[in-house]
């Protein structure tokens, strides 16, 4: 998935045409094997067709439902969802986080919280060259030692409207991840920012698999700065 990381891109333009169902069975199989951020958190994936969506962007989607009110609830989100979006680009589909449509589909006890457009792309999933992603300078989103992947992985990491709302310290074999105010300008963009930091948590991940390492996320007791919100740590081991 790593080297994913390093080309795709949001597909907005998809042909008017519904998943096969040859891929759908792929992508469910895949849904039931994608792992979530801690196992006791609550939460359901639903491959969907438009009719269930406001929207057009796309004849199906990915469906994100958790329990609000728990604390990880929309890492957990961004972490699952990051997971299944590098994987459906590896299929050679097209996918884009939509935040602003809504569903009409209602699961029992659960909260909508987000969703995935996916389809057959109108044009390349891909990007040519990692010069063609608008991101931050890894100075505003990184500090300390560590592994070029890793921090190629935080710099390349989408967002709502790539404000990037993070700032990662490396420690040893410490990742310590803050939720960093200064990078956004939009108030709207405010309500994803967990969202953000779940994907940024999946491609740190990945990144630290394709070095061989072991990565394991655990919450501490770290104090939160001005700017910068502590939201969680990834440790990582061989």
């Amino acid at each position: 998935m790593y080297q994913t990381i390093l080309k795709r891109k949001s597909t907005r333009k998809y042909k008017n045409i519904s998943l096969t169902d040859e891929d759908k069975q792929i992508i469910l199989n895949k849904m039931n094997d994608v792992k979530p951020l801690f196992n006791n958190l609550s939460y359901k994936m639903i491959l969907a067709d438009k009719k269930e969506v406001v929207s057009n962007m796309a004849d199906n989607f990915i469906l994100f439902y958790g329990k609000k009110d728990e604390k990880f609830a929309k890492l957990n989100c961004g972490y699952m969802l990051s997971q299944m979006d590098l994987f459906l680009n590896e299929m050679g589909l097209g996918s884009c986080y939509i935040g602003l449509f809504k569903t009409s589909k209602k699961i029992e006890k659960l909260d909508y919280i987000l969703m995935l457009a996916v389809g057959y792309p109108v044009n390349s999933p891909y990007r040519n060259s990692e010069e063609e992603f608008k991101r931050l300078s890894i100075d505003k989103v990184f500090k300390g030692e560590c592994y070029e992947e890793v921090k190629k992985a935080v710099r390349l990491c989408p967002s709502a409207n790539n404000f990037q709302p993070w700032f990662v310290e490396a420690q040893q074999n410490k990742l310590v991840v803050f939720e960093n105010k200064k990078n956004v300008i939009s108030s709207l963009a405010k309500n994803f920012f967990e969202m953000d930091l779940g994907i940024l948590l999946n491609h740190i991940e990945n990144a630290l698999n394709f070095l061989n390492k072991k990565t394991c996320f655990i919450y501490e007791e770290i104090q939160s700065e001005k700017n910068k919100k502590y939201k969680i740590t990834a440790e990582f081991s061989e």
